[in-house]
């Protein structure tokens, strides 16, 4: 079966600095995926190039085999934007501080047709009671300030479906949130997937996290993939050299490489 997204060759540099070097990858129809790697890895880069956010210098690429430009900003549709969303690591910078909730959510489902004008108020409740902000009714009206971390995280998940895209890219979704809540927010995306066939391209620095919530794991070095497969597989048996550090560096690694993968956040 033909993936959902499909990369090749993808390279990206910052003046004479390369970032990206040749990173093949695939996301396929209602699979998680994990980019994993340290900071600085190039990890924010491709899921940046990948939401248009920055041109590529070299790679080509498809979504549902329709091949698209990296090279260019110039054919981003409205189109591609509804397909393709992302949720961005800062919940607090990523919400526009003077719009209201039901503000961030109604505009998205206006520009994409979503809903009619008279629908538009119910569809943000149904967007909110579905990550979890419930009673809807409490939050619609609020400014993101009156929000925890982990509302806003939720506000802005909520904002990603609205065009009910068939690709979420979630970059250190939880990484600024308290570790109290982080659990929380990688069943949330669980859930999405399972309810919503909505395919994810997670990116993380922490084993932990791609391993409760991802079907595969890509791991990234200096700008290149080194290591690829099931989750199972590069948790309890990982093959290059920059895997193992990477899991050596996990406090407690021991119960991380022993416990069974159930799908529920460790």
């Amino acid at each position: 079966m033909t993936p959902l997204l499909e990369v090749r060759g993808l390279t990206k540099r910052f003046g004479a600095h390369v970032v990206l070097d040749g990173v093949d990858l695939d996301v396929g129809r209602g699979e998680i995926v994990a980019l994993v790697g340290e900071s600085g890895s190039g990890k924010s880069t491709i899921a940046r190039v990948l939401a248009r956010l920055e041109r590529a210098d070299a790679g080509r690429a498809a979504l549902d085999g329709a091949p698209f430009d990296l090279l260019k900003h110039a054919d981003v549709t409205r189109a591609y934007r509804a397909r393709v969303q992302m949720v961005f690591q800062d919940p607090f910078g990523s919400l526009n501080p003077v719009h209201t909730v039901g503000e961030h959510l109604t505009r998205p489902l206006r520009l994409h047709g979503r809903t009619t004008p008279q629908g538009e108020r119910s569809a943000a409740l149904a967007l909110l009671e579905s990550v979890g902000l419930a009673p809807a009714a409490e939050f619609i009206d609020v400014y993101p300030h009156a929000l925890s971390g982990g509302q806003r995280q939720r506000v802005a998940i909520a904002r990603a479906l609205a065009p009910q895209p068939a690709l979420l890219i979630a970059d250190e979704p939880t990484s600024m949130l308290d570790v109290s809540i982080r659990a929380g927010v990688l069943a949330l995306l669980r859930e999405l997937r399972d309810q919503h066939s909505v395919s994810m391209l997670l990116i993380t620095h922490d084993l932990a996290s791609a391993r409760a919530l991802a079907d595969r794991i890509l791991v990234l070095s200096a700008g290149r993939i080194v290591e690829s497969g099931p989750t199972e597989r590069v948790i309890s048996a990982p093959e290059h050299p920059y895997t193992q550090q990477l899991l050596a560096a996990v406090p407690g690694a021991g119960p991380l490489l022993r416990r069974p993968h159930t799908g529920a956040p460790p």
